[in-house]
C-alpha cells in the first residue's frame, strides 16, 4: 500500500458506499463528503479523517469543532489526490 500523503486542511474527500464508516467500524453503503480537519493512519490500509460535513461551510452553521470522525481507505483517499 502506498504512504498516506498529507492532506492540507480544508480538502473535500468524496467517499462513495464502502470505502469509510463510522468510529464504530461498521461499513456504511452511502456517499459520505467531508471536508477534512486532519488525518492520521490507523494502518497501512486505513486512517482516521476529521473534519466536518460541507454543511458546516454554510453561513447559517455555527460548527466550530470537527463534527465528523471517519475510518477511511487509504485507497480512496489516493485516488482523489493523484489525479
Amino acid at each position: 500500500m502506498s504512504e498516506l500523503p498529507i492532506l492540507p486542511p480544508g480538502t473535500v474527500l468524496r467517499l462513495a458506499p464502502g470505502e469509510w464508516c463510522g468510529e464504530d467500524r461498521v461499513p456504511v453503503w452511502d456517499r459520505a463528503y467531508i471536508c477534512v480537519e486532519r488525518v492520521h493512519a490507523d494502518s497501512p490500509e486505513q486512517a482516521w479523517v476529521t473534519g466536518h460535513a460541507i454543511e458546516c461551510a454554510y453561513k447559517s452553521s455555527d460548527c466550530t469543532i470537527p463534527c465528523m470522525v471517519l475510518l477511511v481507505r487509504v485507497a480512496a483517499i489516493l485516488r482523489q489526490v493523484e489525479r
